[in-house]
């Protein structure tokens, strides 16, 4: 029988599998979001993780930072906790210990998870049996040697025909099954009601996520964003931000993915929230 005692060495697997995966592969804010409040935890500071601390320790934010008016951390929260259920629901379904942040907290909990057994497995897989007709050659025909090869030709011929006619019918049926509703927690029935239309119609559904990378001026109280600057390495390199920065006497600019509630006039139109730079 299994401890439901979780190690620390176990929580540190864990934690680099997770900093490790396919999912995290391009979150590098995310992955220091994670180690940061994983490391508390482990050296039993977890009591000391707050929307400031984190702010300040994780998301360079300065020591005058208020989080009443700058969502940052929440935010991060918010997408950290998407990320770690993405993760385990496609990439790592089976990870024997799984990482949960729970809403409204900023404390890991670490979760143990039982294998599912074979026959779960297989049932869960059941893919659409393949079957082919197989045909035995006759034998050839004694004293006509040509007759012979022609009967052993088309007898090949139509069982290889019969394979590749139900590998057609075996892939179509899997295109063409329909997707339904998924049963996960928390789904709700206004979350069908919005996406049964999309999930039922057997349609290739393709959505996409706003990239939302901005910059916000402490000296002018503006967020402004250049839409080619979509990683927040490219900062440097970008010279309409470059340009607004001189424009402000070369202030900082701050990483902000949150909402912003500011009102400023750009271009002569007045724009809420952000000001494009093109």
């Amino acid at each position: 029988m299994v401890s439901d005692l979780i190690s620390k060495e176990e929580k540190r697997q864990a934690l680099e599998r997770v900093l490790g995966s396919r999912t995290f592969g391009r979150s590098d804010q995310l992955r220091g979001f994670l180690r940061y409040i994983c490391e508390a935890e482990f050296e039993g500071r977890a009591t000391e993780l707050n929307e400031y601390v984190l702010g300040v320790s994780v998301l360079g934010r300065p020591n005058d930072y208020s989080p009443a008016e700058d969502s940052c951390v929440r935010t991060r929260a918010y997408e950290l906790r998407n990320k770690l259920k993405s993760y385990y629901r496609l990439e790592a379904p089976g990870d024997p210990v799984q990482i949960e942040i729970r809403k409204g907290a900023y404390v890991p909990q670490f979760q143990r998870t039982t294998e599912a057994t074979p026959a779960e497995i297989s049932a869960a897989a059941e893919p659409v049996p393949l079957t082919a007709a197989v045909v035995s050659p006759p034998p050839p025909t004694a004293g006509n040697p040509a007759r012979a090869r022609t009967v052993l030709n088309l007898s090949l011929g139509l069982a290889l025909a019969a394979v590749v006619a139900a590998t057609v019918v075996s892939v179509y049926a899997l295109w063409a099954r329909p997707a339904k509703a998924p049963d996960l927690p928390g789904w709700t029935p206004e979350m069908t009601a919005f996406w049964k239309p999309f999930l039922d119609s057997g349609t290739p559904v393709i959505i996409s996520f706003e990239i939302r990378l901005f910059f916000y001026s402490p000296s002018t109280g503006l967020v402004v964003r250049d839409y080619q600057t979509n990683q927040l390495a490219d900062l440097a390199a970008s010279k309409p931000l470059t340009e607004f920065r001189k424009r402000m006497g070369n202030g900082e600019l701050q990483e902000t993915q949150g909402p912003c509630t500011r009102r400023f006039s750009s271009g002569g139109c007045w724009v809420r929230g952000t000001a494009k730079l093109a």
